[in-house]
């Protein structure tokens, strides 16, 4: 629900009932407020990225960006454009930690005085595994505004629950526009520590995904009226330590445009086509598995100068052809596009 800044700013004034327990588990390292602010009510206002310390995590609310429509995962309704929260963990510990991806409740007052609930993507209570001095970026906190609005100051809560948020951030001139990069089959691409190149791009009529139990690995086929098309990206870790390339393998990270116009997310497996479904075509044999694509969706942490192969599959109808692939990075700000083909071919 929708309520205007003046109206929750009046419920600021009223005075809080202070606990007489004192918390230590988080340590801020830019906070700036002082005790007679503490004690009124006033929210701090701070400015971004901002940092704090929670049981070994380090924690970084680094901006808000606009979510690309074309490639985003989460619902983008008509008239309306996305903002997302780009947050960091780091672990600083020796130990290794689950961290629930959450940073307390947010909203979202916008140019229009209106203040917007999150909603979140990938769930609520999405969580994940950090090692020892590792680090993470998450974009879980997202806002649906209309198109027409701007947004001007991000609300921090401490819990969904408390009326008054504890710290208020200027985001006015901090919205970045993702930014992208074109190349073409066979350009590499330095991002970071890592190398990406794509290999080739072609259609099939079945795919492959695996292995599952037993090392079996399945067919699909594509539905009628449709077929795959599918594009090989090698990615090769040029620094000299052990690291995670900055894509995951998650659904929507990987989109293809069509000379219709049209996007397509990636398979992201061969269980997203429906299990026991028409769609299974049997399982693979050894001649299979030289002639047809066999996805490989996700790319783990790679060791100095290792290097590993994505095959991203997509399902297009049988008239249409790709003109060009797309995928997003984990801080959803960069953006690669990649350009196949520039007249009607089959890739076959």
């Amino acid at each position: 629900m929708k309520i205007t800044r003046f109206i929750a700013i009046l419920l600021i004034v009223i005075p809080l009932i202070l606990s007489a327990c004192s918390t230590t588990s988080s340590t801020p390292e830019n906070q700036t407020s002082n005790q007679q602010e503490q004690e009124s009510g006033t929210p701090q206002e701070a400015n971004l990225p901002y940092s704090w310390t929670d049981n070994g995590i380090r924690i970084t609310i680094n901006g808000i960006f606009k979510a690309d429509r074309n490639t985003e995962e989460g619902f983008i309704g008509d008239n309306e454009e996305q903002y997302k929260v780009l947050i960091s963990y780091e672990n600083t510990s020796q130990q290794m930690h689950r961290v629930d991806a959450t940073v307390g409740h947010l909203k979202l007052m916008t140019s229009d005085g209106n203040l917007y609930d999150p909603e979140y993507i990938g769930g609520e209570s999405c969580y994940f595994l950090l090692s020892p001095q590792g680090s993470y970026q998450t974009h879980n906190y997202a806002f649906n505004i209309q198109e027409t609005e701007e947004p001007l100051e991000l609300w921090k809560y401490e819990s969904e629950d408390k009326e008054n948020p504890s710290i208020i951030f200027d985001i006015s001139a901090l919205i970045t526009p993702p930014t992208m990069r074109i190349l073409e089959l066979g350009q590499a691409l330095q991002i970071d520590e890592f190398e990406f190149l794509p290999l080739s791009a072609g259609s099939t009529e079945l795919i492959i995904t695996g292995a599952y139990a037993g090392g079996v690995y399945y067919l699909a086929e594509a539905k009628t009226g449709y077929r795959f098309v599918y594009l090989e990206i090698e990615v090769i870790n040029n620094d000299n330590e052990r690291k995670q390339p900055p894509i995951s393998g998650r659904d929507g990270e990987f989109t293809v445009q069509t000379d219709k116009g049209n996007i397509y997310q990636d398979i992201y497996s061969i269980a997203s086509l429906g299990f026991g479904s028409e769609r299974w075509a049997g399982e693979a044999s050894a001649e299979d598995m030289k002639k047809y694509p066999i996805l490989v969706s996700y790319a783990f942490e790679l060791q100095p100068s290792e290097r590993v192969k994505l095959v991203k599959a997509f399902e297009i109808p049988e008239d249409s052809y790709p003109v060009c692939f797309t995928f997003q990075l984990l801080d959803d700000i960069r953006t690669v596009q990649i350009n196949i083909i520039t007249a009607p071919v089959n890739l076959e």
